[in-house]
């Protein structure tokens, strides 16, 4: 599918240098096949990956370290 093949593209073009998994290449294909602006996470390389690809990020592992602070 449209999907599996946007998946192998980010794998081949961003795998080595983001460092990034398998279902990390596919959350963001699946975003960019429904057309998401954003994405939310807080796997800092599915986050990598969002940016690299145009992607503005929500990074909730950065949220959680805030409030842990409070």
């Amino acid at each position: 599918t449209e999907v599996f093949a946007t998946a192998t593209d980010l794998a081949t073009r961003h795998a080595a240098t983001v460092l990034c998994r398998s279902l990390d290449v596919l959350h963001i294909a699946v975003a960019l096949h429904l057309r998401c602006a954003e994405l939310v996470s807080a796997d800092e390389r599915q986050l990598q990956l969002a940016r690299a690809v145009g992607l503005d990020v929500v990074d909730l592992g950065k949220r959680r370290s805030r409030a842990r602070r409070r």
